[in-house]
C-alpha cells in the first residue's frame, strides 16, 4: 500500500477510506464521481441550478423546474436519461431544462 491506510484491529472499514479485515488493511477504495451539466432554454428556474455538479457514481438526481410567468416545461433535452426528471449518475451527464412561452 502506499501508506494512506492505518492498520486498525477489528475494523470492517476505516474513517480513512480503507477496508480493514482482521489486522490488516485490504485496500483502500477509491471512489467514483460524475458531473451533471445543467442548463435551460427559456425563462425559469432549475434545480439544481445551471451549471456543472459533481456528484458520486450511482447517485440519483431529481431535476426540478419553476417556469417564469407565462412560460411552461417543454420537457427535459440532452442524455437520454433527463427526459423524466431522474438522472442517475452512471457517467458524465448534460441536461436541458426546455421552457416555452405560452401561445395567447
Amino acid at each position: 500500500m502506499d501508506g494512506r491506510c492505518q492498520r486498525y484491529a477489528h475494523a470492517d472499514h476505516g474513517v480513512d477510506g480503507c477496508e480493514y479485515s482482521g489486522y490488516g488493511y485490504l485496500r483502500q477504495h477509491t471512489a467514483t464521481y460524475y458531473t451533471l451539466t445543467l442548463s435551460l432554454i427559456g425563462s425559469g428556474v432549475i434545480t439544481p441550478t445551471a451549471g456543472s455538479h459533481t456528484y458520486l457514481a450511482g447517485a440519483s438526481v431529481g431535476l426540478k423546474e419553476s417556469p417564469a410567468p407565462d412560460w411552461h416545461l417543454s420537457g427535459w433535452n440532452g442524455d437520454a436519461d433527463c427526459a423524466d426528471g431522474s438522472v442517475t449518475l452512471n457517467a458524465n451527464k448534460n441536461c436541458v431544462a426546455m421552457f416555452a412561452r405560452y401561445q395567447i
